[in-house]
């Protein structure tokens, strides 16, 4: 189809960094803003087409300027966006695929929220830069009145979704749909000579358009992004482009397309209008090339992650709090700003543009200082915000006698294996669960008291007192050698490799690990490049050119030594410590426990700063025959390829906590709290795919590499980390168990030491602070809602079966159905003191909680 109208997004291309110190960044937008509504107004004499347009593509540095500005300047902006001279896109930064999709939400609501004081109704999101966007997105824009999202990626070190140009509609799980404009590459206008000059760019066009004419292109325009002059990061406006179209039309020849200034939304609305029905519908993950670039600060990236979990601990048990006292306290300004920080950890930007080539500059060093700074910042705010919480909610608990008060963050009963320091503690006596009048399982270390908690219950608490009672009942868990036993599993450890090379299942009757792979259970390799091209011999960024034939080279420990580790009747392990290239410690421990079901591994890595490129894998050989593979995603679960947009990133993964392995008769698990991302079937680094399927059920934690030449840290060192649990059980692959499974091995539970008190609001031994049925809805968030009047309750049906839920938790007064932006949009039934839901397949769900004066749990 012939070209007839190119229209010419005129936008900002925001990072957080990488040219400059981050707050200097924000200052630079801000600038920026005074002299593009400058343009608007100098060319509103303009021919309509020709006059100046701005795009926005993000809010974070609008919602700084509105901190900062006066009246005059928002009600000039105010002027200017409502004549659709300017626009702002709805997210407020430009993101790696490591929030949830409650933080989503939270990122995205807060943006919105502020722009309401300028008068925008934002009807588009905008991705620049990063070429992947979480399917688990979808749901929260579509929710918030997002109709369309327009992608402008960048294809160095990885490759662009196709067709592009072109258009689809991208379906989530749930039905809900988003119109996705797939643009051509950001510095494609520029190459073609928009705003350079009309010879260059009436020439180049010409040729563009004869190419995607010739290749079947559908659309009778083109949207075409064109940020600023020079480097397109974080740089200005373009004030001559308004001369450049205005040029351009008048000089047009019949035949030539005409160009127009314009902002996405009208050109949404056109393609909707004219081509909506006409479009594909597309299902699925759209995985992100730079992921890879978490695993440069392995160290901050699991801080981070632990902070996100900490920081919903916070929101659900403080909403449990305000809802048994409403003069307690919420820290809800605390949680908005570890929110705000956590969000520009999660921003795509990591450092400095030569954060490689000069890795020792003050530059790189400021950045990266103030990158980490985020992570560490939210980090202290969700623990001091965590600890207040805690200690109100302990005061308020009438505590029968001297003891422990365990509290459960989760929304649904567990069992769970805590440690606590005993200092201070009577440790001669026994635990006793008052509830059951039965001797808590408890042993004494050196390092603190050991104890299993059973039936926690769902945001609540339990609890424990001392007594005179033995509490560590006859144990069938045992160390034999190198080899550990339970009523679970058995996990056999070589004594001359160090590496676990057995854990047989005795409820399935079947060996786990494959035992025709060459590696142990998490078994380290560390991964070099050899030959003097370095970085290049993987990527070439002066050619843009991926390489298929890099030179690595991959060696695992070269010595080892096993010994026994904890020895309790409660928990059990071996610890190998390695001497292996790459690092100067390396040690595995193996855990498994007398009550609980899992196997727990931890690796801990001591390493120094090395510059040239290195990386680091851990192997976990599963034997599933005819495994499907899953992952974890914001979205919910996602089968590999099936579930993957085309041409889309296949080597490596971002997890939401998990993976599994399932066959029609029995399924592996396995969590990654600390460690997102993920290969599987084999290593695939180098291979730069955009179709895999694994074959084996081999699962890959990519704990670290410096393989990136710009943006990301060139070495880290330090003492690392990383936790995995796993756990196989009967029966094909079950949504609920697997979310569940990565959620409580990112949440633990929280000890307090509590001292006999006569009086508390809390009079019972347990409290249960939240119920949901059935079981695969998911209650994702639970939070005080932004005028503290209520409380937010986010549901998630995750199994695919639609589900009518009741939903209970204390002081229901009436309830509605909400926006993400806590917009109500119906109310909802309250039924003897629950609020009932429908929810349909997936479906992702806001429910606002208007409180009623009844105090007390349900």
């Amino acid at each position: 189809m012939a070209i007839s109208q190119i229209y010419l997004i005129h936008h900002s291309y925001t990072r957080i960094g990488y040219t400059d110190y981050q707050e200097f960044v924000f200052q630079r937008h801000v600038r920026n803003f005074h002299a593009i509504m400058e343009a608007c107004k100098k060319t509103d004499g303009y021919p309509g087409p020709a006059r100046f347009r701005w795009t926005c593509d993000t809010t974070g540095p609008i919602q700084f300027w509105i901190a900062y500005s006066d009246t005059i300047g928002q009600k000039a902006w105010q002027r200017w966006a409502q004549t659709g001279r300017i626009e702002a896109c709805a997210l407020p930064f430009h993101f790696i695929g490591l929030p949830d999709q409650e933080a989503w939400v939270h990122y995205l609501s807060g943006g919105l929220n502020r722009l309401q004081v300028l008068g925008h109704v934002v009807r588009t999101a905008m991705v620049v830069g990063v070429n992947g966007v979480p399917y688990g997105l979808v749901d929260p824009l579509v929710l918030a009145g997002i109709e369309n999202l327009y992608v402008v990626s960048d294809p160095h070190r990885g490759s662009v979704l196709e067709p592009s140009p072109g258009a689809f509609w991208w379906e989530s799980l749930s039905g809900n749909r988003l119109l996705v404009w797939n643009g051509l590459p950001l510095e494609r206008a520029r190459q073609l000579g928009i705003g350079e000059d009309l010879e260059t760019a009436q020439e180049a066009l010409a040729e563009l358009c004869g190419q995607l004419e010739e290749s079947g292109y559908p659309f009778d325009f083109l949207m075409l992004s064109v940020p600023g002059p020079g480097n397109p990061v974080n740089g200005g406006m373009d004030p001559t482009l308004s001369d450049f179209v205005r040029d351009w039309n008048e000089s047009a020849s019949e035949g030539r397309p005409q160009l127009a200034l314009a902002t996405p939304t009208p050109v949404f609305e056109e393609l909707r209008e004219r081509y909506g029905d006409q479009l594909p519908v597309q299902r699925g993950e759209w995985p992100d090339w730079w992921a890879d670039g978490v695993a440069t600060s392995a160290y901050e990236t699991a801080r981070h992650l632990r902070t996100h979990a900490q920081t919903r601990d916070v929101e659900f048990l403080g909403s449990a709090l305000t809802a048994l006292d409403e003069k307690a306290r919420y820290p809800i300004e605390e949680l908005r700003e570890a929110y705000w920080h956590l969000a520009l950890f999660d921003e795509h930007t990591w450092g400095a543009e030569a954060s490689v080539a000069a890795p020792f500059s003050a530059t790189t060093r400021s950045l990266w200082n103030a990158k980490a700074g985020f992570a560490y910042r939210a980090m202290h705010l969700t623990d001091q915000a965590l600890g207040g919480i805690v200690e109100q909610l302990r005061d308020r608990v009438r505590i029968e006698a001297d003891g422990l008060l365990v509290f459960n963050p989760l929304p649904w009963r567990r069992d769970a294996y805590l440690s606590i320091a005993h200092t201070g503690l009577d440790t001669s006596q026994g635990l006793i669960d008052p509830t059951e009048e039965d001797p808590v399982p408890k042993w004494i270390t050196d390092a603190g008291v050991s104890f299993v908690v059973r039936n926690l219950p769902a945001v609540g608490y339990k609890q424990l007192r001392w007594g005179a009672v033995r509490s560590y009942p006859e144990s069938v868990l045992r160390t034999e050698g190198t080899a550990l036993d339970n009523r679970y599993y058995r996990i056999e450890v070589d004594p001359d490799s160090g590496w676990i090379v057995r854990w047989y299942d005795k409820r399935l009757d079947r060996e786990l690990l494959d035992n025709k792979s060459s590696y142990g259970l998490a078994q380290y390799l560390y991964e070099r490049i050899d030959g003097p091209q370095g970085r290049q011999a993987l990527y070439d960024p002066e050619r843009d050119v991926r390489r298929t034939n890099t030179p690595f080279v991959r060696t695992g420990p070269i010595a080892a030594r096993v010994r026994s580790g904890r020895q309790s009747p409660l928990a059990a392990s071996l610890v190998s410590e390695f001497i292996a290239p790459g690092v100067t410690r390396l040690t595995q421990e193996v855990v498994l426990y007398e009550h609980l079901p899992w196997v727990d591994l931890e690796i801990t890595v001591r390493k120094p700063a090395v510059y040239e490129p290195e990386a680091v894998y851990l192997i976990f050989p599963f034997f599933v025959p005819n495994a499907e593979t899953r992952i974890g995603t914001a979205a919910g679960p996602i089968r590999l390829e099936e579930d993957l947009l085309p041409s889309t990133c296949r080597d490596w993964y971002l997890l939401q906590g998990w993976a599994a392995f399932s066959c029609e008769t029995f399924t592996v698990l396995v969590a990654s709290p600390d460690a997102p991302l993920a290969q599987f079937g084999r290593i695939n680094t180098g291979r730069w795919q955009t179709r895999f399927r694994p074959r084996s059920a081999t699962f890959i934690s990519w704990i670290l590499n410096n393989y990136w030449h710009t943006n990301f840290p060139a070495a880290q060192e330090g003492e690392l980390r990383f936790r995995y649990r796993l756990m196989a059980h009967e029966g094909p692959f079950d949504p609920v168990r697997a979310f569940r499974f990565g959620a409580e091995a990112a949440h633990p539970p929280i000890a307090s030491v509590a001292t006999a008190r006569e009086r508390g609001l809390l009079q019972e031994l347990r409290g249960e602070f939240l119920r949901v049925e059935p079981e695969h809805v998911a209650v994702l968030g639970w939070k005080r809602s932004e005028d503290e009047k209520g409380w937010v309750v986010r549901l998630r049906e995750i199994a695919g079966q639609g589900a009518v839920a009741r939903l209970q938790l204390p002081r229901i007064g009436s309830a509605a159905r909400i926006s993400p932006l806590e917009e109500e949009l119906g109310p909802l039934p309250v039924v003897d003191g629950s609020v009932i839901v429908a929810l349909r397949p997936h479906e992702l769900l806001s429910v606002r909680i208007h409180p009623s004066e009844r105090p007390g749990p349900p």
